[in-house]
């Protein structure tokens, strides 16, 4: 996983690169760009003085300057739309189930580096794809994360007392009512991302597919033995 995140900022610094140079991809393919002098080119050159210092620089890098990739930045605004799709994700509510969902809300929104859905989305980006048709499924993993926090801090596991700096959830809530945030939080997921899918256009089988990768992300089967 350590390794994997570097590389995945690198493939999304690399496509930006491509797009700004006039690199990309055509037909399903990655364009290959050699850049090898012309046959006008190169007797132009031969005639140059050879006292002149020899240049190999890219011509398309001597047109275009490309910033540099700025991670920071890049976790900020991503962040940003992570923390914002999730506050309507499981929106507040004045029903009977009022009291479960905000304990929901309560750890689902209790901040955190958020490193995972952004992960999603810049394996989106390095592709040459747009975030919104991912931005559920990004969310649906930090729900099951949550998930998962809330129920490792129940009394029955770690009794933890405090998650990010505040009381954990069952110390606000109480254990039964946090027993219900994470599976609601779980549940949720999963309808967050048919959702999403679903209005993204994805094909239903892909969409069975995922969730079939992302249930094996929590639960690991023994081996027979």
């Amino acid at each position: 996983m350590r390794g994997l995140r570097p590389a995945i900022f690198e493939s999304i610094s690399r496509r930006r690169s491509e797009l700004l140079t006039g690199e990309g991809v055509v037909g399903g393919r990655l364009k290959e760009v050699s850049h090898q002098q012309s046959d006008f080119e190169r007797p132009m050159q031969q005639a140059k003085s050879s006292s002149e210092p020899a240049t190999t620089a890219d011509p398309a890098a001597t047109l275009i300057s490309v910033p540099p990739f700025d991670l920071a930045r890049y976790l900020r605004e991503r962040t940003g739309v992570i923390e914002r799709q999730l506050a309507i994700s499981i929106a507040e509510s004045d029903g009977p189930a009022n009291r479960l969902v905000e304990a929901m809300r309560y750890s689902l929104m209790a901040g955190g580096k958020r490193l995972r859905p952004i992960l999603a989305l810049a394996a989106c980006e390095a592709v040459g794809g747009q975030i919104e048709p991912a931005i559920g499924y990004a969310c649906a993993l930090e729900m099951i994360h949550t998930y998962s926090l809330v129920h490792d801090d129940l009394p029955c596991m770690d009794d933890d007392d405090l998650r990010r700096g505040r009381p954990t959830n069952h110390k606000v809530f109480g254990e039964a009512i946090a027993t219900l945030a994470g599976d609601g939080l779980l549940t949720d997921a999963f309808g967050l991302f048919a959702r999403s899918a679903k209005a993204a256009g994805i094909p239903a089988e892909l969409v069975v597919d995922t969730i079939a990768a992302a249930r094996s992300s929590i639960y690991w089967p023994r081996a027979s033995r």
